[in-house]
């Protein structure tokens, strides 16, 4: 026959559910412990980078936009030039330059 417990909350529980409950509680616990260490040590990444905690995706965001941006592109002129230097140097061949060629013209 299961023992059961005597006296509390749980009374007349078979044991095994007390011992469920407790490991629920120790696991919940330990979840809780864990984010609460890893949101810190995130907190600290963040901050130690120069970036908000609490705004630091938007701030991400905004530098990668800035990047984009700032990287000049090259004429077309420029990017002909480099598939010629590639065709010379025999990375592609006269097929794949044409097909290239075809493409920056059609770009601009």
């Amino acid at each position: 026959m299961p023992t059961t417990v005597a006296d509390g909350p749980l009374t007349g529980a078979p044991s095994w559910v007390v011992a469920w409950f407790i490991f629920v509680g120790v696991v919940a616990v330990l979840t809780v412990g864990f984010r609460v260490v890893r949101a810190a040590r995130r907190f600290d990444v963040y901050r130690r980078a120069g970036l908000d905690p609490m705004t630091h995706d938007a701030q991400v965001e905004a530098k990668i936009a800035r990047a984009r941006f700032m990287t000049e592109s090259k004429s077309v002129e420029q990017r002909l030039a480099d598939l010629d230097d590639l065709l010379d140097r025999g990375v592609i061949s006269e097929s794949e330059r044409a097909e290239a060629r075809a493409r920056i013209l059609a770009d601009g």
